[in-house]
C-alpha cells in the first residue's frame, strides 16, 4: 500500500510542478518510451555483467516484493518460537536420538508440517535442523561454545547472502542517473544530426528526444537563415541624415523610425548550447 503512495507522492511532485511551472506533459509522453528503453534496458544489462543470474534473479524478484510487502509478521516470530519450543520438548521427554528423525526429514516430520510457511522456507529449516543434527551425533555432548560460535558463523553467512540482492538494486539505483545523461547526450546527437533541417522537423527532434534542450527549442522558433525577409521600404529618420537605399533590408540593429530590426542569430543560440 505504501509503495503506491509513494510513487503517487513522487510522480504526484515531479510531474505536477512540472505542469505548474508551465511544462507541457506532450513530449515527455512522446519521448518516454525510448528512455525506458535505453536507461532501463543498459540498467539490467549492467547488473546482469556485475552479478551472477541468481543474484540478479533475486534483485528483480525484491522489487515484487516491495509492492507485496514484508514477508514475515509477528504471528510468524511468534510461530518460529512455537516451533523451537516443541523440539525441545521433544528433546527433554524422549532423549536427543528422537530428534532424528525431525531433523533428518524436516518435510515428513509432524512438527514441522505444522507450520508449513516455515517449513516452506529451506534457510529457516537449515539454520534450525543443523545444530540439532550435530547433537544428535554427539549424543548431546557437544560444547555449547563451540555450538554457539556455529550459529553465529551460520548466521553470518546467512546474512551476506540475504544483501548481495539488495546490494544489486543499490548498484542499478546508483548508475540510474549515469546512464540518464548518457539517453541525454543520445538524444543531443540526434538532435544535432538534423541540424540542417527545416525549424519543424528539428523541432520535432528536440521535443521527442531530449528535453532539455530549450536553446535549440529557441533556435527552431527564430527565423530560418534562408526565409526571405519581408522587404521595408525605408523612411529616412530625421535623427539620422544618413540613409539606405531604397528597397534593401535594413542591417541588423539600424533602427527604422522607431523600431529595431534585429532577429536572433542561430549561431548565438548555438554558442550558448
Amino acid at each position: 500500500m505504501f509503495f503506491f503512495v509513494g510513487l503517487a507522492v513522487v510522480f504526484g511532485a515531479v510531474f505536477g510542478g512540472y505542469i505548474l511551472a508551465g511544462g507541457k506533459m506532450a513530449p515527455i509522453i512522446k519521448a518516454a518510451p525510448f528512455e525506458f528503453i535505453i536507461i532501463g534496458g543498459s540498467a539490467i544489462g549492467a547488473s546482469l555483467v556485475a552479478n551472477s543470474f541468481p543474484v540478479f534473479k533475486a534483485a528483480m524478484g525484491g522489487i515484487g516484493q516491495c509492492i507485496k510487502g514484508p514477508k514475515w509478521h509477528q504471528a510468524d516470530y511468534l510461530a518460529l518460537m512455537l516451533l523451537i519450543g516443541k523440539l525441545q520438548t521433544v528433546m527433554k521427554k524422549e532423549g536427543v536420538v528422537a530428534l532424528e528423525s525431525h531433523v533428518e526429514n524436516p518435510d515428513s516430520s509432524p512438527i514441522f508440517g505444522e507450520f508449513p510457511k516455515l517449513a516452506k522456507d529451506h534457510s529457516i529449516v537449515q539454520m534450525i535442523c543443523d545444530p540439532l543434527r550435530l547433537m544428535v551425533i554427539s549424543q548431546g555432548n557437544l560444547d555449547a561454545d563451540a555450538l554457539d560460535d556455529l550459529m553465529k558463523k551460520a548466521i553470518k553467512v546467512h546474512h551476506h547472502e540475504a544483501l548481495l540482492a539488495p546490494a544489486a538494486l543499490a548498484g542499478i539505483a546508483g548508475g540510474l542517473p549515469a546512464l540518464g545523461i548518457v539517453a541525454c547526450v543520445l538524444g543531443v546527437v540526434k538532435t544535432m544530426g538534423a541540424i540542417d533541417q527545416p525549424p519543424p522537423v528539428l523541432g520535432a527532434h528536440a521535443d521527442g528526444r531530449f528535453l532539455g534542450l530549450r536553446h535549440v527549442r529557441a533556435l527552431c522558433r527564430a527565423p530560418h537563415p534562408n526565409h526571405q525577409r519581408r522587404r521595408t521600404s525605408l523612411r529616412r529618420d530625421p535623427r539620422n541624415d544618413r540613409g539606405q537605399p531604397q528597397g534593401l533590408p535594413p542591417a541588423a540593429g539600424h533602427r527604422v523610425g522607431t523600431r529595431l530590426h534585429c532577429a536572433p542569430q542561430p549561431t548565438e543560440l548555438l554558442r550558448s548550447l
